[in-house]
């Protein structure tokens, strides 16, 4: 091998290696930190155009790895400003931009993060019903629950929050059924046992 094909191996080698430093560490590495910041910074936040704008510059840094979960955390921060208490409309925005941020992850089925989304989308749906009391975010929740269940039917969180859901909507029939399907496949939960005692003796 002469010294001009060894220089050229070499000089890519360390092209590959900068180029793999530069997206798989530098990259994942700026938008955890920028997303940190993003948080410490939350408190001083105005409006939620501002918000908005906070996390949009967190999630248009171009890292291709930890992309997706980073939606994931922004979720639930967003859950948790919602149970702070905001106003009707302040909240329906929140969402709004909860939806905005989740919808391309949802509609990619080879997302590793997608059942991971679908719940924690769920989650922002079924908070927000629990506050303001409008069916529509019962039924979103209910159909991401649904939906998780179809893409992994092991996953128990989907099976939990259908049983907290239907609970809080009155829906006695379905929270039993479900409640059914949980201490089947977890007998010894029974805090879940408890209530669906409770649930059989009411009807």
């Amino acid at each position: 091998m002469n010294t001009i094909v060894k220089k050229t191996i070499i000089a890519i080698f360390i092209v590959v290696v900068f180029v793999g430093l530069y997206f798989g560490a530098y990259l994942p590495y700026k938008k955890a930190n920028a997303f940190i910041t993003t948080i410490h910074l939350l408190q001083s936040v105005e409006s939620v155009d501002e918000l908005k704008y906070r996390f949009d510059k967190v999630l248009n840094i171009n890292s291709p790895v930890a992309r997706d979960e980073v939606v994931g955390f922004t979720l639930n921060q967003l859950t948790n400003l919602i149970r702070n208490g905001l106003s009707e409309e302040v909240g329906g925005l929140i969402v709004g931009y909860a939806e905005e941020i989740a919808r391309p992850i949802l509609a990619d089925s080879q997302s590793p993060e997608l059942t991971k989304i679908i719940l924690k989308m769920g989650i922002v749906y079924q908070t927000t019903w629990s506050i303001y009391e409008d069916k529509v975010y019962a039924e979103a929740a209910e159909n991401l629950y649904l939906r998780g269940l179809e893409v992994s039917p092991n996953r128990p969180q989907f099976l939990y929050g259908l049983f907290d859901l239907y609970l809080s909507e009155g829906r006695v029939k379905e929270a039993i059924e479900v409640g059914e399907q949980i201490t089947a496949i977890w007998p010894a939960d029974s805090l879940v046992g408890q209530k669906l005692q409770l649930l059989k003796a009411s009807e």
